[in-house]
């Protein structure tokens, strides 16, 4: 893959390493309608044409909201991959959002263009988006919902898969509800 390229200096300064650096943006939809364009498209691709999620889910009400944020992933100029962070309640075990918590975050339409599944990008993306979340924002716990399939790849980030297997309204792939504590 042709990510922008960052040098890193070795040995004393005497060498140097090109490393794969990937861009990441990171916006409000409101704000930014263009860079969210991309990163609708981006989630249309995967879930609608690939996966047969029902047009109308893409985008949602979350998307617009100001305390909702997007990141897009690019490949120099080519925008691969793409998820959201925003605040979420407390009780996501239990599947009850009721009680405000200001330290727990939703993380969800994690979304990577096919031919670049399986690179890495999807940790990195993640990562980054957890660290925002940690370092920006002050969250310290983290919900999704993953698609069944993808369990495994969450659990190697750290995610716990906490609850039973679900189908989400007007999706048609089983859903688990995992989640990760950072502090």
């Amino acid at each position: 893959m042709m990510f922008d390229r960052l040098r890193l200096v070795l040995n004393k300064g005497l060498k140097y390493v090109n490393i794969p650096v990937p861009v990441i943006s990171s916006f409000i939809a409101k704000k930014e309608p263009e860079l969210f364009s991309k990163a609708l498209q981006i989630r249309r691709d995967v879930f609608v044409d690939e996966q047969g999620t029902p047009p109308d889910m893409e985008p949602d009400t979350v998307d617009f909201r100001s305390d909702c944020v997007q990141f897009l992933l690019y490949d120099n100029t080519v925008p691969v991959a793409t998820g959201r962070l925003f605040p979420e309640a407390d009780n996501a075990d239990t599947g009850t959002f009721d009680k405000p918590d200001k330290r727990m975050a939703r993380i969800g339409r994690m979304a990577i263009q096919k031919t670049y599944r399986g690179s890495g990008l999807g940790k990195f993306l993640l990562k980054h988006i957890l660290d925002v979340g940690q370092a920006q924002y002050g969250y310290s716990k983290f919900v999704l919902d993953a698609q069944e399939y993808a369990q495994g790849f969450y659990r190697s980030c750290g995610f716990q898969s906490v609850g039973e297997r679900f189908i989400p309204e007007g999706d048609n792939l089983w859903h688990v509800k995992m989640v990760l504590v950072t502090k």
